[in-house]
């Protein structure tokens, strides 16, 4: 499902990176419905989401419960890189603000553990 994703973009944008169809192989495809949490502050994860469509809310919550939105990100944005680079606790949360479907990467080497 991925592979059509990536290959259904247009020639030029596939010309202009070919590292499209690497990140294709190591993605997994997924829908998920409005308001589903996608990943919480403070947890692990080896995973980045690039939305393909749909909108995401990043977030964060402060000990009350009161919720700062950080950013609202659409088609083409992509969130969760952080925890590839650094393997530190999720810095923010994430939930879909109407249905979205993206992409997810799991289990690419960390650059910390090529060395």
């Amino acid at each position: 499902m991925v592979g059509a994703h990536v290959t259904a973009l247009p020639n030029e944008v596939m010309k202009e990176n070919p590292e499209l169809d690497i990140i294709a192989q190591h993605t997994l495809a997924k829908t998920f419905p409005a308001h589903a949490i996608l990943l919480r502050e403070g947890e692990s994860s080896d995973s980045l989401f690039i939305i393909l469509y749909g909108k995401v809310k990043i977030y964060v919550c402060d000990e009350e419960g009161d919720e700062a939105i950080l950013n609202i990100q659409g088609a083409g944005d992509y969130f969760g890189e952080m925890a590839l680079l650094d393997e530190a606790p999720r810095s923010a949360s994430a939930s879909s603000s109407c249905v979205a479907s993206g992409s997810s990467s799991r289990g690419w080497p960390s650059p910390r553990r090529r060395r």
